[in-house]
């Protein structure tokens, strides 16, 4: 630009003046990993303003720095929120760009509850209290994903389903730390022989024997029912 002053018609010399003017950066572009687990790392980044200063602001209004990406390892629910970004250059700011950003809790470990041991042919009983949208994720001893329930009864119990189960539960897409139970099924006892002296005369003893069974109870009875006597083995 030039200036010339003119005092009663006659001009001055010219002045050159030089106008500057600054393109004012794009509102930036926002990306992040969103939604994601406590625990895991959150990363924001941005697309468009290679070369401009940067500032990052928190949910709180506490500073992020002003690198191009922003990584926070160890997130918290706490930090859900909005995240802004203004980019600056030769004193000219853009406008503020916002993105929201979940970080969702990891669920509870939760608890089992059995009724084990159990006996060859009873029935397992597994359960854990409810969670709400909860999934569940239940592996058996053999380690194929169970049902998706709170309560599982696994009926006439063989003995290849004693052993470990295991349970998680995820919630949002978020997987709770696993629990475990060793679940036991006792193998029944063998049917047992049982040898007698009949036929007896009127006033003779009867003597009743089977085999010795280590840890065995021996509960006998008689025709009528009720329980004649119980040995401990």
């Amino acid at each position: 630009y030039t200036i010339i002053q003119s005092i009663n018609g006659c001009p001055s010399d010219e002045q050159f003046v030089d106008v500057i003017i600054n393109e004012i950066p794009a509102k930036p572009v926002i990306n992040n990993n969103s939604p994601i687990c406590e625990g895991e790392t959150l990363v924001l980044t941005v697309d468009n303003l290679e070369g401009y200063q940067l500032a990052w602001t928190g949910p709180s209004g506490n500073s992020l720095g002003n690198a191009n990406d922003v990584t926070l390892s160890g997130a918290q629910p706490a930090q859900s929120g909005k995240y802004r970004l203004q980019a600056s250059s030769k004193g000219c700011l853009s406008e503020v760009a916002e993105t929201d950003v979940i970080v969702n809790a990891q669920p509870a470990q939760p608890t089992i509850i059995t009724n084990s041991p159990v006996c060859e042919g009873e029935a397992i009983l597994l359960q854990t209290s409810f969670v709400v949208n909860g999934q569940y994720i239940w592996t058996n001893p053999q380690g194929s994903v169970m049902v998706n329930q709170n309560q599982h009864t696994l009926a006439n119990a063989s003995l290849s389903m004693g052993g470990t189960y295991t349970l998680s539960i995820e919630v949002n897409g978020c997987i709770s730390d696993q629990i475990s139970t060793l679940v036991e099924v006792k193998p029944l006892p063998q049917k047992p022989i049982v040898v007698n002296n009949s036929p007896v005369c009127e006033g003779t003893d009867i003597i009743f024997s089977t085999d010795v069974v280590s840890g065995a109870v021996y509960s006998w009875t008689n025709t009528a029912g009720p329980a004649l006597y119980i040995i401990h083995i």
